[in-house]
């Protein structure tokens, strides 16, 4: 049952400068700006407008006209149990690293044309826990860990990542891809090779060198990605999932 979040949303503009468990991949880093980085000063030349659906947030910031290239910054104040989806003209945009505790932070360059922003409130657990992450958060939190889950960035994957962090452990980060269908997320199972080290994807195949070793699990519409070698948390991951499908100790 959804409550209705005020939002608090500001655009800003910043400069462009330059994901839990991989040490290097071959796919290049996205552009991350500064939060609190002051508003730069538009060049020279054509601008476009950024309307947002203010059905779903509400604005406290918007620059009247942006200039192609800039790079548009939105961040949201997030509740507790809850976290958003940001689409510009249908296409999502996830998170950027900036993203903190108590806000997330959506950027984009801006197109040489008009854009239409939508935000979407979605919680990252639904309260029945019915779905796979419900099911992971309470096998954790049952076994004494508090578990914070948020939405993540991907880092090779095509499904949607959302990140669960377990206190008091260093290599505590599960991340979850959530998929349409368990068909969509078997098509993204048969890129992994079986070291978890190397993904074949239709237009890449991208070589990832992991700082620990990586376990990968598949359950119906979901691949659970594990980078570390804590005990308990691959035994709770082997109850709930049985054996990895890629990494672990082939």
């Amino acid at each position: 049952m959804k409550k209705t979040a005020c939002i608090a949303l500001c655009i800003v503009l910043a400069l462009s400068s330059v994901g839990c468990g991989a040490n290097s991949i071959s796919s290049p880093s996205p552009a991350v700006v500064g939060a609190d980085e002051p508003r730069s000063a538009a060049p020279a030349g054509q601008c476009y407008r950024v309307t947002i659906d203010d059905a779903h947030a509400s604005v406290c910031e918007v620059g009247s006209a942006y200039c192609a290239g800039e790079t548009v910054t939105i961040r949201l104040d997030k509740a507790t149990g809850r976290t958003y989806a940001l689409f510009v003209d249908g296409e999502e945009i996830f998170p950027s690293t900036d993203s903190a505790d108590d806000f997330i932070c959506f950027e984009f360059p801006m197109p040489d044309k008009d854009v239409q922003v939508v935000i979407e409130d979605r919680w990252v657990c639904p309260p029945d826990n019915a779905d796979t992450i419900g099911a992971l958060v309470n096998a954790f939190e049952e076994n004494g860990f508090a578990v914070k889950v948020e939405l993540t960035e991907s880092q090779f994957l095509r499904g949607r990542p959302f990140l669960l962090s377990l206190s008091g452990i260093s290599d505590g980060c599960i991340t979850v891809y959530q998929y349409e269908d368990s068909a969509q997320a078997q098509n993204d199972v048969l890129c992994i090779d079986d070291s978890g080290s190397t993904v074949y994807m239709p237009d890449q195949t991208i070589y990832i060198t992991w700082k620990a070793i990586p376990f990968f699990y598949w359950y119906d519409d979901v691949i659970i990605q594990y980078v570390g070698t804590d005990d308990t948390i691959l035994n709770l991951l082997a109850e709930l999932f049985g054996d990895p499908f890629a990494g672990g100790f082939h």
